[in-house]
């Protein structure tokens, strides 16, 4: 592993340790309400609720924290997740980024390769001028 890609993956860690705790109340409410009364759709849609919100925090936190490096080095990551033999976290870490919505509708990491571009995250992501890949 490259020290670019150590540090990156140190980077995400720690952003979502951050978006983690910003949303830590509401986790720990809908596993209070799971141990008392097992598992129910109310404490299925806190719990969208909370990995939403803590999508939303990594992307703002991600945004704010990485470099233009970082950032293009994360996306190439995902674009080429297939080939990489840190697949698995890289995968991890694209769900972090994603909330419930998102992830319905992106794409395998077999297909990235074929189908990720700037133009598939800047609709998948609403994001504005999306140009973190090389095209």
């Amino acid at each position: 592993m490259t020290d670019s890609k150590k540090e990156l993956f140190e980077k995400l860690e720690n952003i979502n340790e951050e978006a983690h705790n910003y949303v830590y109340d509401l986790w720990e409410e809908a596993n209070q309400l799971e141990e008392e009364n097992g598992y129910t759709d109310e404490i299925e849609d806190k719990k969208i609720l909370a990995s939403d919100k803590q999508a939303s925090s990594f992307k703002e936190i991600f945004e704010k924290e990485l470099n233009i490096e970082q950032k293009r080095l994360f996306w190439k990551l995902v674009k080429n997740a297939d080939q990489d033999p840190d697949k698995d976290l890289i995968e991890q870490y694209l769900g972090w980024f994603c909330n419930s919505l998102e992830r319905m509708k992106i794409c395998t990491i077999k297909e990235m390769k074929t189908t990720a571009s700037n133009k598939y995250f800047e609709d998948l992501f609403q994001m504005k001028n999306f140009n973190y890949l090389e095209e």
